[in-house]
C-alpha cells in the first residue's frame, strides 16, 4: 500500500481513495514528520505507514533530500535544532509554511501550529518570518566563525527561540490548511466534531444510498455531509441553479438544486458548511432512474436543538449522590433552552425505575447533551419532534 500511495503520489483523488483503503484494512497512515518522514510514503518499523515529505505542496525533492540528509547526523531534539540545521538554499519560507500546515514539525514538544503563524501587531512579520531571518543570521555567524589558536572552531550554543503565546487553531482550521497542502485531511474530519449529531439524528450514509437509490425508494433518507464544492450556474431559460458536492467519511455524493429551493438554502450551502439533509429516493421525471430529492437542509451544529423534543437521562442508583445533583443542574443552568428534559433513576439489580419530570425544566439540547457525555455512568435518549422546524 506504501508502494501504490507513492505511484499516485500527483492524484490527490487516489492518494484519497488508498488512504481510505488502508484505514478499512486497519493499517495506520499517519501524517508527515521531519524526524521519520521520507521523500515517499513507506512502512516504518511499527509497520505503519510514514506520509512522505514530497507529497506536500511546495516541499519539492531537493527540499525533502536536504532534510533528511542533515538528519543523518541525528534526529532534529527541537524546534531550535530543527531551525537552525535547515539548508535555507533548500527549504524557504513557503516550504516551511507547508511543512508546519501537514503537521510534520507537531512531534516538537511545547509548540503548536498557530504559533508559526502568530503576529504580534498588524504591521509585524509573522513568527515564521523571525525565525528563518534568526535561522540565517546564526547560520552566517557560524561559517564565518576563525579558526581558534587551537585549530578549532568556535563553537555555538543554540539560541532559545522564545515561542509566542497564542491560542492552538481550532479543529476545523487545522483540517483546513491540512487539505490545502495534502488534498485531505489528515488528523481527523470536520464532521468529527458532530458525531452526537450524526449517532443520534442520521438514518444513512452516503454509502448507504450511493450505488442503489432504488433499494430506497419512497424511504426518508437523513444523513450529515460537508459541502466540498458549490457552482452556481444558470440554466438556458437563465434560471439560477448550484452543482454541489457532498462529502462524508468515506464517499462524496453530487446533487443539484433548482430555482427557489437552491435560494431558500444558498446561506448554507458555502464549501466548508457542515450540514444536516433530509431527502427521498425518488424515480426521475422519464422514470428512468431514480434520484435523490432533497427535502429540508440545515446546519448540523443547529441540528440537535431544532429537532429534538425532549432528552431522558438515565442514571443508575449507586452513582446517584449530591455531587451528580450538581453537576446535573450546574449543566441545565449553563444550557437554557426551549426542549424539555426527564430523569430516570433506575436500580440495576432490583429492576426498578423511577421517573421524574419537570415541564419548566427547557434546556439547550446540544450544549446540555455534551455535558452529559463527559460524566461517567449515566446515559441518555433523544426524543425526535413528529415535524422538522423549517428553520432546522
Amino acid at each position: 500500500m506504501a508502494a501504490v500511495l507513492t505511484h499516485n503520489l500527483n492524484d490527490i483523488k487516489k492518494i484519497t481513495y488508498y488512504i481510505d483503503e488502508c484505514q478499512r484494512m486497519g493499517i495506520n497512515v499517519l501524517g508527515p514528520d521531519v524526524n521519520e518522514s521520507q521523500l515517499n510514503f513507506f512502512v516504518n518499523k511499527k509497520n505503519e505507514i510514514r506520509f512522505g515529505l514530497t507529497a506536500i505542496k511546495n516541499v519539492g525533492e531537493n527540499a525533502a533530500n536536504s532534510i533528511i540528509k542533515e538528519r543523518e547526523n541525528g534526529l532534529y531534539t527541537s524546534l531550535e535544532d530543527f531551525i537552525f540545521r535547515l539548508n535555507l538554499k533548500a527549504i524557504n519560507k513557503r516550504t516551511l509554511e507547508s511543512l508546519i500546515m501537514a503537521g510534520a514539525l507537531d512531534g516538537f514538544q511545547n509548540i503548536h501550529r498557530a504559533q508559526f503563524f502568530h503576529k504580534s501587531r498588524e504591521d509585524e512579520p509573522a513568527f515564521i518570518e523571525k525565525l528563518l531571518r534568526h535561522a540565517s543570521l546564526f547560520q552566517a555567524r557560524k561559517q564565518s566563525s576563525q579558526m581558534s589558536l587551537f585549530g578549532e572552531f568556535e563553537e555555538f550554543a543554540l539560541p532559545k527561540i522564545e515561542l509566542p503565546a497564542c491560542e492552538p487553531w481550532d479543529q476545523l482550521t487545522r483540517l483546513h490548511y491540512e487539505k490545502e497542502v495534502t488534498g485531505f485531511y489528515i488528523s481527523g474530519h470536520p464532521l468529527d466534531l458532530f458525531k452526537l449529531e450524526i449517532d443520534n439524528l442520521c438514518t444513512h450514509s452516503i454509502k448507504d444510498f450511493k450505488n442503489d437509490l432504488e433499494a430506497h425508494a419512497g424511504k426518508e433518507i437523513i444523513f450529515a455531509a460537508m459541502v466540498s464544492e458549490a457552482k452556481e450556474r444558470y440554466g438556458k431559460n437563465n434560471k439560477i441553479y448550484c452543482s454541489i458536492v457532498l462529502e462524508d467519511f468515506d464517499e462524496t455524493y453530487s446533487v443539484t438544486l433548482f430555482s427557489e429551493q437552491y435560494l431558500k438554502y444558498k446561506h448554507l450551502l458555502t464549501p466548508g458548511s457542515n450540514i444536516l439533509i433530509r431527502a427521498t429516493a425518488k424515480q426521475r421525471f422519464n422514470g428512468s432512474s431514480y434520484e435523490l430529492g432533497i427535502n429540508q437542509i440545515g446546519l448540523l451544529s443547529d441540528a440537535l436543538d431544532n429537532w429534538v423534543e425532549k432528552t431522558q437521562v438515565f442514571i443508575p442508583l449507586p452513582i446517584m449522590d449530591d455531587h451528580l445533583i450538581q453537576q446535573l443542574d450546574q449543566s441545565i443552568r449553563e444550557n437554557p433552552g426551549t426542549s424539555t428534559v426527564s430523569f430516570t433513576v433506575f436500580d440495576p439489580a432490583d429492576q426498578l425505575s423511577l421517573n421524574f419530570e419537570n415541564d419548566n425544566l427547557l434546556i439547550n439540547t446540544s450544549g446540555f447533551a455534551r455535558e452529559l457525555k463527559k460524566i461517567d455512568g449515566i446515559f441518555f435518549k433523544f426524543f425526535k419532534k413528529k415535524y422538522w422546524s423549517d428553520s432546522l
